[in-house]
């Protein structure tokens, strides 16, 4: 077994780790989603093993620094070495190991020489106030004869009057029944408040279970919160699209593109409760078409379609699709592939005014926030350099657009990363002090 350690923004995260793969970046759909700049919307992937844990980076993405050298491709992670990705910083520590057994060492001969120099300081200033507070001659009289009972009830009385003696038995009470509640904000404030009280080694093992038990509650959590976006994913983009498309004797174009679909699922939401079922579906369609093997004009020209019925219409991926086939095309099939581009260009082209219309028709009644998004999904999605310039213009001019991209940073970390490919959009989220 194996713990992940997220250091981001002054907070610390740690999560158990199981054997398969996670994925990390600043995209909404991530196992692992980072606040940090310069991290990709997928920045890289962790793959977890019995024989250890690797770091996978993404082709293009900002290389991370391990020690303070630049890494890129992949990385074998070390126990308890911190890599940096932009401003987060990611550690695995391996439970078991013999690196853990002696970094454990370490750290209890550490707590123990700790604790001993700390019960050692807590003493010397509590001689001082005494000292302070009593006049010389009256020390010079009576110093030998209460110097020792001085000494016994300093830390009692004078402590009295400071700060308050230390229970560790009742800390430990109230540590645990924040646990039991599932406050695991109110574990990590006492963790902080106790932070520099001398704890046996005992103590220590006590203290540090309640606080892996809250760190596992709190990535339970953090797991529930990033599956729930696989459970929308699941119902709207795989079982309807199973429903609707694929009845009977399904043909081999939707059998790919769901395919697609269920191997997008795998990669985002691997601890998804469903990707047994998603397994099963890959098992069961790839008997009909194999998605390695390169694709037919019937198979590209279903995925535009499928890129262009609903809203909001990705014509930027659906030309991607579009142009990289048809530098390979010849005869008939070229003719086809070109007939379905022009008649794509003539929808892009339709669509787009009809978006800016509606756009502004949501500003006048009231819909800001609805015009907002018509326009950033336009700058994000339309594909054409022109429109897409013309797009950000009018997205730019809105009273209150830097709250608005501030937003889409906040909450929707992938789509600003889209929308600021665009220069203009760039220009303004760095003047906004957004990049």
């Amino acid at each position: 077994m194996a713990r992940l350690i997220l250091e981001e923004g002054g907070n610390t995260r740690r999560f158990n780790l199981k054997e398969g793969k996670l994925t990390i970046g600043s995209g909404e759909h991530c196992t692992l989603r980072l606040e940090s700049e310069d991290v990709a919307e997928i920045h890289a992937e962790l793959e977890f093993a019995k024989g250890g844990a690797t770091l996978r980076l993404r082709q293009g993405v900002a290389p991370a620094t391990v020690k303070g050298r630049k890494i890129t491709g992949e990385h074998a992670m070390a126990h308890g070495v911190p890599v940096h990705l932009g401003s987060a910083k990611i550690s695995v520590e391996f439970e078991g190991s013999e690196q853990a057994t002696l970094v454990a060492r370490r750290n209890v001969r550490t707590r123990a020489e700790a604790a001993g120099a700390r019960s050692k300081s807590a003493v010397q200033p509590r001689a001082k106030v005494r000292k302070q507070g009593i006049p010389t001659a009256v020390i010079v009289v009576v110093g030998i004869v209460v110097a020792g009972v001085a000494w016994k009830f300093s830390v009692g009385v004078i402590g009295g009057t400071g700060k308050k003696k230390f229970d560790v038995s009742a800390t430990y009470a109230q540590v645990r029944r924040l646990a039991d509640q599932g406050d695991l904000t109110g574990v990590q404030a006492v963790f902080e408040r106790i932070a520099d009280e001398p704890l046996t080694d005992e103590w220590r093992v006590k203290f540090d279970a309640v606080i892996g038990e809250a760190d596992d509650r709190r990535a339970s959590a953090l797991l529930a919160q990033v599956n729930q976006a696989g459970t929308v994913y699941i119902e709207t983009q795989l079982r309807k699209f199973e429903k609707t498309y694929l009845k009977g004797k399904p043909d081999p174009p939707r059998v790919r593109v769901f395919l697609q679909r269920l191997t997008h699922f795998k990669e985002q939401w691997p601890q998804h409760p469903e990707v047994a079922w998603v397994g099963r579906m890959i098992q069961r369609y790839s008997k009909i078409t194999d998605i390695t093997q390169p694709k037919t004009f019937a198979d590209i020209a279903f995925e535009v379609k499928t890129l262009t019925w609903a809203m909001p219409r990705d014509y930027k991926q659906a030309f991607v699709l579009l142009d990289a086939y048809v530098e390979d095309a010849s005869g008939d099939e070229y003719e086809e592939v070109m007939a379905l581009i022009n008649e794509k260009e003539e929808e892009r082209t339709a669509h787009f005014l009809d978006r800016i219309l509606q756009a502004k028709y949501e500003w006048k009644k009231g819909e800001r926030g609805r015009s907002v998004e018509l326009l950033a999904q336009l700058v994000a999605k339309i594909g054409e350099p022109k429109m897409e310039d013309e797009a950000a213009d009018l997205l730019l001019a809105l009273p209150g657009i830097d709250d608005y991209l501030a937003g889409y940073k906040e909450a929707r970390r992938d789509m600003f990363d889209v929308l600021i490919l665009n220069a203009k959009v760039a220009e303004r989220a760095n003047e906004a002090g957004l990049l």
